[in-house]
């Protein structure tokens, strides 16, 4: 099928310009995977049928499925999953309000399970703002999905429980399984699979160190496999710096820093930064936002911006993480920079993050972020990294070439979902 901008879908209304298409499931139990479209405007599901789309189920934003409020501002939804064995999707969502798994009945949505944060499921404290959720998996073969999450304080797996969450596993960082010394901070979830056969999902991880595969063992992980890096398998040589484990979708975690409110709506420049993004396979997630009351630093010194050199000024405002895990990217809307930039993404150590100012363009925070994820200038008007500033670019939505997309999946700042 094949159809332009402004056709109707049902009711549904295509502009690929702000929707946003996936993730996808089989939401209806028919066998065959639905897409989950957002826009502006609020969520759909699209459905092949013939060489047109239909729409089961479409709802505007402020619609209430139960208890959960859409909003597709803020929502993020993750890898759908069967949750529940029945043979259906769930789709789970989060929010800066807590957690959900929605249900498709009918032409709506159901939520069977909301949990606001604060929660306790079993010993997990639920906090989205840190926690990260995803890959997804049945990881004690019980033909029922779990959950990996992670947080600055450690990992656990989640399984669903009637109307709640119950957690299989809990262990905090610098917990040892068999050889593998659990550091959020540092382990990368790259996948969930079962990769020896036994009908239960592995979890495959990796470090600086090198590379595990874990398998859940009761309440606790056990290690299969562990190599450091400088382990040949065969002829590969395992390299985890370079070495990219794993093809599917990615996610990066913003949040949003207002010292001054931008020319151009954060709305729009979150929706730029997704067209751009992800049509390479990597997702945006606006975690969390924050006004902050800084006049000192509304007009920031910069220097001369570039990464690894940072100002006192630059230092002070970007100590503002509250709620940002080490691997999440933090970006401030500021007056202006001090020598005038739309951006600027150097950043201290262990602090990523990126300035932009009130006269930025729609694409200013999407290349900015480009570059905290290590992303660099090019003479070339059509591509998101343009050198000569994004007011000039040509084509949109601006390109990122194969070898951009490589090093934004090899960064740290960059998870599997």
């Amino acid at each position: 099928m094949m159809a332009p901008n402004g056709t109707r879908f049902g009711g549904w209304l295509l502009n690929t310009a702000d929707n946003r298409f996936g993730p996808v499931g089989d939401f209806d139990g028919d066998g065959r995977d639905e897409i989950l479209v957002t826009s502006p405007w609020g969520i759909g599901i699209l459905k092949l049928s013939g060489s047109t789309l239909t729409v089961p189920m479409m709802a505007p934003n402020g619609t209430r499925f139960g208890g959960w409020l859409l909003n597709t501002a803020d929502n993020h939804f993750a890898t759908p999953a069967d949750f529940d064995g029945d043979g259906r999707d769930e789709i789970l969502v989060t929010s800066p309000w807590g957690l959900g798994i929605l249900r498709l009945s009918g032409g709506t949505l159901t939520s069977p399970v909301m949990v606001s944060n604060g929660t306790r499921l079993g010993g997990w404290l639920l906090n989205t703002a840190d926690n990260r959720l995803g890959p997804v998996g049945d990881l004690d073969g019980d033909k029922r999905a779990e959950i990996v999450i992670t947080s600055p304080w450690g990992l656990g797996v989640l399984e669903l429980n009637g109307s709640t969450l119950n957690s299989l596993m809990l262990a905090p960082n610098g917990t040892r399984f068999g050889g593998w010394l659990l550091n959020t901070a540092d382990n990368y979830v790259d996948m969930v699979v079962d990769v020896d056969g036994d009908g239960s999902d592995e979890i495959i991880v990796t470090s600086p160190w090198g590379i595990g595969v874990l398998e859940l063992n009761g309440p606790s992980l056990n290690s299969l496999m562990l190599a450091p890096n400088g382990t040949r398998f065969g002829g590969w040589l395992l390299n985890t710096a370079d070495n990219q484990i794993g093809v599917g979708d990615q996610l990066v975690r913003l949040h949003i820093k207002i010292l001054t409110t931008p020319d151009v709506s954060i709305e729009n420049m979150i929706v730029a930064m997704a067209r751009a993004y992800e049509a390479v396979g990597i997702r945006v997630h606006r975690v969390s936002t924050e006004t902050l009351s800084l006049p000192a630093l509304n007009d920031l010194d910069v220097g001369t911006c570039q990464l690894g050199v940072t100002t006192t000024e630059q230092n002070q405002l970007f100590n503002n993480r509250n709620n940002a895990g080490p691997l999440d990217v933090v970006v401030y809307f500021v007056r202006s920079t001090v020598p005038p930039y739309n951006g600027c993404a150097s950043h201290p150590a262990g602090r990523p993050g990126a300035v932009v100012a009130q006269g930025a363009t729609e694409w200013t925070l999407a290349h900015e972020v480009g570059h905290v994820l290590t992303l660099r200038h090019v003479d070339d008007n059509n591509r998101l990294m343009t050198g000569n500033g994004t007011a000039n670019i040509t084509n949109p939505p601006p390109d990122l070439v194969a070898t951009e997309v490589n090093s934004m999946r090899a960064s740290r700042l960059t998870h599997a979902i």
